[in-house]
C-alpha cells in the first residue's frame, strides 16, 4: 500500500494513508490501537481537520475488524526529539527508556501512554497514567521490555551501534541571531532522503548511520556561531547539500518564541 501510494503520487491521499497504515495493524492482530496524528503545513495531513477526517477513518475501520481505536492529534512545527535517522532514532529510545528525553518526546509520551492504559482498563485518570509511566522508566522496566522486544527478534540490544561510528559528522553553524520559530519538517525529510537515511522505493538504498541531529529546537535563542544541527553520513558527497538544506528549514524571528502543547486533540 505505501509503494502504490509513491508510485501514484497519493502521498497525501487520507483514505489511502488510513487504509495503509490500519491494514499493518490489522495484519499484526493487535486489538487495541492508539494513533498519533500529526498535523501541519509540513505533514501529510494539513490541518486539524483533515486530522479528525483521518481519525474518522481509523475509528471506522477499526470497528468494522473489531479494534478499539483511539487518536490523538498533535501538532508538527518541528520533529519530535533530537534525532531523524534509523540508528539515530534508535539510540535516542534507547535514552528515553533510561529517562533521559526532551521534554517534547515526553509530552508525547505521556499522551499517548494515557490513552493506551486508558483504551485497555488499567486507569481513567490523566495524572495516575503519567505516574505509572514514569515509574515504569524510573524502575527500568521499560527499559528492560524494550531488551525483549528486541531479543523476540533475534536481536542482542548490546549489538546496536553507536552514532559515533558513522564516518562524518559535520555541525552546522547558525549564521544570525534569533530565537527558532519554526524547523520545516518537509525539508527535514528531504534532507533524510537526500542522505539514504529514508527510503522511498523499495530498491532504494539505506544507510543506517546516517541522518541528522537537531540541536536547537522551537523556543530555543540562538547566536551567530552556535550549532544549530550536526549531519550524519558516510558519504562526504552530500554533506554540502545537507547542511545548506537544514540550514533553510530553520526559520528564526527576533521576538521570544512560548512552546506551545503539540497535543491539539483526542478523538475516540
Amino acid at each position: 500500500m505505501y509503494r502504490l501510494r509513491n508510485n501514484i503520487s497519493c502521498n497525501d491521499d487520507i483514505s489511502l494513508i488510513a487504509m495503509s497504515i490500519m491494514s499493518q495493524k490489522i495484519a499484526i492482530g493487535t486489538r487495541n490501537i492508539v494513533f498519533d496524528i500529526t498535523c501541519g503545513e509540513n505533514a501529510y495531513v494539513k490541518n486539524y481537520a483533515d486530522a479528525k477526517k483521518m481519525a474518522s477513518y481509523f475509528i471506522n475501520i477499526g470497528k468494522n475488524v473489531n479494534k478499539n481505536v483511539k487518536c490523538v492529534i498533535s501538532s508538527i512545527n518541528e520533529p519530535v526529539g533530537s534525532y531523524f535517522g534509523n540508528l539515530l532514532e534508535i539510540n535516542e529510545v534507547i535514552d528515553g527508556l533510561k529517562g533521559n528525553m526532551l521534554k517534547d518526546v515526553q509530552e508525547m509520551i505521556f499522551a499517548l501512554g494515557f490513552k493506551v492504559l486508558q483504551i485497555i482498563g488499567v486507569t481513567t485518570s490523566e495524572k495516575e497514567s503519567r505516574k505509572k509511566i514514569l515509574e515504569c522508566i524510573e524502575s527500568g522496566k521499560a527499559y528492560e521490555s524494550f531488551k525483549k522486544f528486541l531479543e523476540y527478534q533475534n536481536i542482542d540490544i548490546k549489538d546496536i551501534k553507536s552514532n559515533e561510528e558513522v564516518k562524518c559528522v559535520v555541525p552546522i553553524i547558525s549564521t544570525i541571531d534569533g530565537y527558532v520559530k519554526e524547523i520545516d519538517v518537509s525539508k527535514v525529510r528531504k534532507t533524510g532522503i537526500n542522505l539514504n537515511a529514508i527510503k522511498i522505493r523499495k530498491e532504494d538504498k539505506l544507510d543506517i548511520g546516517a541522518g541528522i541531529k537537531l540541536c536547537k529546537k522551537v523556543g530555543d535563542k540562538v547566536k551567530n556561531g552556535e550549532i544549530l544541527a550536526y549531519i550524519y553520513t558516510n558519504d562526504d558527497t552530500k554533506i554540502r547539500r545537507a547542511k545548506k538544506e537544514i540550514a533553510d528549514a530553520y526559520l528564526f524571528t527576533d521576538k521570544k518564541v512560548s512552546r506551545k502543547s503539540r497535543i491539539l486533540g483526542v478523538i475516540e
